[in-house]
């Protein structure tokens, strides 16, 4: 007869987790990838539209305003147009979202994370 030794292998769910490193180094380069890998597809998701709309519509407002400086430029009377058409543009306040999305996607792993390890201790 042979005996059969009893090895101890990692649960499946301990074995396809990524690990922390990995999950954070997406969620820098896509911010919501790291929640997505982690399980929360839905929030990932939303990070990530949130962050490429903010992104998009900043492009989208400097080259309107660009374009409006360059015709106050090619007016050449008009100094004032020059200076309106950089203020008014919407630049500051899609670069912030886009800016606090992504910090939010490092906290949205870290929540995901932790609910992870309380689901897994009970």
């Amino acid at each position: 007869m042979q005996k059969q030794c009893k090895t101890t292998s990692p649960s499946k769910s301990t074995a396809s987790e990524p690990k922390i490193e990995a999950v954070l180094l997406a969620n820098f380069f896509l911010p919501g990838l790291g929640s997505w890998q982690l399980g929360g597809k839905k929030r990932g998701a939303l990070i990530m539209a949130v962050v490429v709309f903010s992104v998009l519509m900043a492009g989208w407002s400097y080259a309107s305003s660009l374009s409006s400086q360059i015709d106050a430029a090619l007016d050449i009377a008009n100094d004032d147009a020059f200076d309106a058409s950089f203020n008014s543009s919407g630049i500051a306040f899609w670069l912030a979202l886009a800016a606090v999305a992504f910090v939010y996607s490092f906290i949205d792993v870290f929540l995901l994370k932790r609910q992870q390890k309380k689901t897994a201790d009970r």
